[in-house]
């Protein structure tokens, strides 16, 4: 999705145009972003690893860049898992309800064979 790109060699002007680029601050640092996520939204994602990257230093003071930056990616990939899981606990859910709905529809008296409704698209 982000690609840091300090250093890219010259290429094709088809090369050098691919995605979007921006310039963010993270944590007192230029970075060069590209992207195909719009630029508004890379700079967005800035915005949250520089202040992630603060609240871990002002807890930690004692620590530097490197380790500020680690423990903020472990802090984020931790939010990432956990909501990974709670997103298949919800999905479960939702089937479990859905079939329900389905045994309730095909066991209904007068219900035509076929009749339920379309699966709808969970969010």
């Amino acid at each position: 999705m982000v690609d840091r790109t300090p250093q890219r060699p010259a290429g094709s002007d088809a090369e050098r145009n691919k995605g979007n680029r921006v310039v963010v601050r993270i944590y007192g640092e230029e970075h060069r972003l590209c992207g195909d996520a719009p630029t508004s939204y890379l700079q967005d994602l800035a915005v949250r690893v520089d202040a992630r990257m603060r609240e871990i230093a002002k807890a930690n003071p004692r620590l530097g860049t490197s380790q500020v930056a680690v423990l903020a990616a472990l802090n984020t990939m931790d939010d990432l898992v956990r909501l990974e899981a709670q997103h298949q606990r919800v999905l479960a859910l939702w089937e479990r309800e859905w079939r329900k709905l389905e045994q309730a529809n095909h066991a209904a008296p007068g219900a035509a064979p076929g009749a339920a409704a379309a699966k709808p698209r969970p969010i």
